[in-house]
């Protein structure tokens, strides 16, 4: 901390030197020409009981300090002197203890004033020193807790979980009409989307065809976006990987000078089966947004259109496609729990058609919720039986679903899941599982034998 100057202190106004000398000069002069009006014969009260003079040099030294005390004790004794020695008052000897008790009076008082005016000035000091960082701290909060409100209710208008984010885009590109160029008619929903679940600021969207090649002409952009370089750094090694690359992490590729991205992200729209759809560069986003977890919320989001861009354009196929988009979607959760770690479970619920209540199907089609895929068995001969898919929920999610179905079933029907002749297997999906192997798993489940 810098210490101002004593007499230059914020909130500390010293009289003008002017006024100080003109006030020590009045009260020195006063004095006399007082005692001079009272008692002629001792003017100086050189005499008198009490040196009334000694008020003069007091005064001046604790209002203003050492040197004007002195200079009135000084003043006072050459007047002294002057008369003693010329005779204008009677005074028969020089009387020197007076004039010393003068002069020790005025510097005692003005030293005083000056010790104190120091310590006041040291104490001033600190506290606008304590006032400015109060200041400060004060702005400090009132900024942070703005900023915090405008967070929450942000938050509160526009709640960004994973599964929310996942449903309201299925939901708006499945309602949508893609029609035979789909990224044409989609382009601008699903940059949208991206916007808005993940915070873009500056970004475009542009189609790959099948040979790997991004269209340097955006479909939809989204800000100010600049034209980009189909050469860049992140959209090479995002088209290599088939995944989202960004600058957050360590550089995939040595970048030469000439080939320096302009670019935060690339996000690849990828489907499951690793046809690159789309890609989206991202050019500018909020500090606060470029963090990991909105990241991989972006990549996520671009899988799943993957998957609905190859399913609208999917021609017909003897598959049945209710089970053609289950296993789509089972693919895509274990790709997920590979590549993101993000929880999924698979649940067989087999019927026994001699105890089952009537419509139990239909209310367990009336229970799924939002993500969840359902394949219902067709077969005539064999046992009825259900698959769910349960993206982004552990075994414990599947507990609760469980214990919920089971209650709804004991309001309508006053069975329990074994009176009702259900039986409930289920399996949590990881990154090393395949399609294939889940599947021979569910069908090796005992009293599924028969069902798949």
């Amino acid at each position: 901390m810098r210490i101002a100057p004593e007499n230059n202190l914020p909130g500390i106004t010293p009289a003008p030197p002017a006024l100080a000398w003109l006030e020590t000069l009045a009260i020195t002069i006063a004095l006399p020409l007082l005692g001079l009006w009272l008692w002629p014969e001792d003017a100086l009260f050189v005499y008198a009981d009490f040196p009334w003079l000694i008020m003069a040099p007091l005064l001046a030294g604790i209002r203003y300090g050492f040197v004007y005390g002195f200079t009135s004790a000084l003043v006072l004794i050459l007047g002294i002197a002057v008369a003693w020695r010329w005779q204008l008052l009677p005074i028969v000897h020089f009387p020197s203890e007076y004039s010393l008790g003068l002069l020790i009076v005025g510097m005692l008082a003005g030293e005083f004033c000056d010790m104190w005016g120091r310590r006041t000035r040291r104490l001033a000091a600190a506290g606008d020193y304590q006032r400015i960082r109060t200041d400060e701290f004060t702005r400090a909060y009132h900024l942070l807790k703005v900023s915090h409100d405008r967070l929450e209710h942000r938050l509160a208008a526009n709640t960004q979980s994973l599964r929310e984010a996942l449903h309201s885009m299925r939901r708006r590109l499945m309602a949508a009409k893609p029609g035979k160029e789909p990224l044409h008619t989609l382009g601008n929903l699903m940059l949208g989307i991206f916007s808005n679940y993940g915070h873009l600021q500056v970004a475009s969207l542009h189609a790959v065809n099948m040979t790997g090649g991004i269209a340097e002409s955006a479909l939809a952009s989204v800000g100010t976006s600049p034209p980009i370089n189909v050469a860049d750094a992140l959209l090479v090694e995002a088209l290599r990987l088939g995944q989202m690359t960004s600058v957050r992490a360590q550089p995939p590729v040595q970048r030469e000078v000439d080939h320096r991205t302009a670019l935060l992200a690339a996000i690849p729209v990828v489907d499951v089966s690793g046809r690159i759809w789309a890609m989206v560069a991202v050019h500018e986003m909020p500090f606060m947004a470029f963090h990991e977890e909105n990241l991989k919320l972006l990549a996520v989001l671009a899988g799943h259109m993957g998957d609905i861009l190859a399913a609208g354009v999917g021609g017909p196929d003897a598959q049945d496609p209710a089970e053609q988009d289950f296993m789509r979607q089972l693919r895509r959760s274990i790709e997920d729990a590979r590549r993101y770690k993000l929880p999924a479970m698979i649940v067989r619920l087999t019927f026994d058609p001699t105890r089952a209540p009537a419509n139990l199907v239909e209310l367990i089609v009336e229970r799924r919720r939002g993500l969840d895929q359902l394949w219902l068995s067709t077969s005539p001969v064999a046992t009825p039986f259900v698959l769910l898919l349960m993206p982004l929920t552990d075994a414990l999610g599947t507990e609760g679903y469980i214990s919920g179905l089971e209650r709804l079933i004991r309001e309508r029907y006053g069975l329990s899941l074994a009176q009702a002749g259900m039986i409930v297997q289920s399996h949590e999906l990881s990154g090393k599982d395949t399609v294939e192997g889940v599947m021979e798993y569910l069908g090796k489940m005992p009293g599924a034998a028969d069902g798949l």
